[in-house]
């Protein structure tokens, strides 16, 4: 898939729900992220507002990078919380039934309350991040 705002190359899948890059591997990326989200910047201001209106204007640069970087990774915390909502809302009945059947844990704190509590707050915050 190629995408207009990003001349370099073909935009890899970006489906994955995992970081699994090193730290270092992460520091050698963000200067090719910056990259990216310049070139798409100056592309996007150039063609919106007439060639070298970007260079003219670097704040403008500087501002559409930042709100790139903001949207994804705002985007990734969504996905993340929606995710864990998720798990914590799947293992939950297990969880549930398991204190319950042990009769010494049947006030144990973690019960079905608790994690419907969990799980609905962190869709809500999900859905805020996501704008929703």
């Amino acid at each position: 898939m190629t995408v207009d705002h990003f001349p370099y190359a073909a935009i890899p899948d970006l489906s994955g729900n995992r970081v699994e890059a090193s730290n270092s591997t992460l520091l050698r990326q963000a200067p090719m992220t910056a990259d990216t989200y310049m070139s798409s910047a100056i592309a996007c201001i150039d063609e919106r507002f007439g060639k070298g209106y970007a260079k003219a204007h670097p704040e403008l640069v500087g501002a559409f990078m930042q709100t790139s970087s903001i949207d994804l990774g705002t985007a990734v915390i969504a996905r993340a919380l929606q995710l864990v909502a998720d798990a914590i809302e799947s293992s939950g009945n297990d969880v549930v039934e398991a204190l319950q059947s042990d009769a010494h844990r049947t006030d144990h704190p973690l019960m079905g309350e608790t994690f419907s509590g969990i799980s609905s707050a962190l869709k809500q915050i999900a859905q805020a991040v996501d704008g929703k």
